[in-house]
């Protein structure tokens, strides 16, 4: 009987564990002045981060469209660059691997430009992968 109060701890703390991923979805309605900001914990220096950007989409206009993509840490900016959301599609990898030089809550900004009429939001999932 011994080995059951181990075998309800090992529960226990692998139930506390930090999930895999993480998935965030903003609407359209409370995106002030039409930018999505995404706080990501990235302070994990033991992994890397895959990053996807999703959206629900109105199946009837499925449109590509371009997005400004802002980084900041702490209130300051810290790299930008622009991309282009491929038409027809729901989910795209945004970068795969990610590890990020200063460890940290890093703030990832969305600004979609003429998104499609069927455009209710944007969303990000962080995916935590194994030890690098």
């Amino acid at each position: 009987m011994r080995i059951f109060p181990f075998l309800l701890l090992l529960a226990v703390f692998s139930a506390c564990s930090r999930p895999v991923s993480e998935e965030y979805f903003i609407l359209k309605g409370d995106a002030p002045e039409g930018v999505y900001a995404f706080p990501l914990d990235l302070a994990d220096t033991t992994v890397s981060y895959d990053l996807s950007l999703f959206l629900r989409p109105d199946k009837r206009d499925t449109s590509g469209f371009p997005l400004k993509v802002f980084w900041y840490k702490e209130d300051s900016l810290r790299f930008s660059e622009d991309l282009f959301f491929p038409a027809g599609k729901e989910k795209v990898l945004y970068r795969s691997g990610v590890v990020m030089a200063e460890p940290g809550i890093w703030t990832l900004c969305l600004e979609p430009c003429c998104p499609p009429a069927g455009f209710s939001g944007i969303g990000v999932i962080n995916q935590r992968n194994g030890t690098r």
